[in-house]
């Protein structure tokens, strides 16, 4: 379930991060020794590939779907290499490659659809993953987010069309409480799960940004 506010927001040059996530470094750097010497790794929403460099460092073979076209777009005019193995697409349908992966990380991608689609999306995600391999999924927005309480219930944990802050205009939202994350995990070896809640007093008083990192294996 593309948010087809994205190919606006990319369009318009706006949230085009060029730094791979802090985050997603230390947790890939954590399991490195548990993958293989040649290893495939598929980025679900690559954005304007802030993570590749950092992913190709590794040597590892790398593989994205991507929703905006306008992302996918800069993306190949700056990794050309790459033009084969980054296409548009909706993952909450389809993988694409025809290939298993060996890792499959997701920064703040799967958290924007339904609850209905995260659950495809896992479905998929585990009959194109090896056996031992690895989910890693960073910022998935937590029910105690502020941003929880705004804009239009789509089912009990997504949102949409919030109208101020930071996730205003992108289309659905996904607010995930522990329960639930075990729950879509139900079919994996959750290895790894944590949730960091930020409070900001100024200048949003009494705002809190809270996120979910969950890291699973293929059983």
């Amino acid at each position: 379930m593309f948010s087809k506010e994205w190919n606006k927001i990319y369009k318009s040059n706006l949230q085009l991060n060029i730094w791979p996530w802090t985050e997603l470094v230390s947790l890939v750097k954590k399991y490195k020794k548990n993958t293989k010497k040649k290893t495939r790794i598929l980025e679900l929403g690559c954005g304007a590939g802030s993570n590749i460099p950092f992913l190709q460092s590794l040597k590892y073979e790398y593989y994205s779907i991507e929703g905006s076209s306008e992302a996918v777009k800069k993306v190949k005019k700056k990794y050309p290499e790459l033009r084969d193995k980054i296409v548009v697409g909706d993952f909450t349908k389809d993988l694409f490659f025809k290939k298993k992966f060996d890792i499959i990380i997701d920064r703040g991608s799967l958290t924007h659809n339904n609850d209905k689609s995260i659950k495809q999306t896992l479905k998929l995600l585990l009959k194109n993953i090896n056996k031992g391999g690895l989910f890693i999924g960073i910022d998935w927005f937590s029910k105690k987010d502020s941003d929880f309480k705004k804009g239009i219930k789509i089912d009990g944990f997504t949102k949409t069309r919030i109208n101020s802050g930071k996730l205003m205009n992108v289309g659905a939202i996904h607010f995930a409480d522990i329960r639930n994350l075990r729950k879509l995990f139900k079919d994996w070896k959750i290895l790894e799960i944590f949730e960091k809640t930020i409070n900001y007093y100024k200048p949003n008083k009494n705002f809190k940004r809270s996120v979910w990192t969950i890291v699973a294996k293929k059983k």
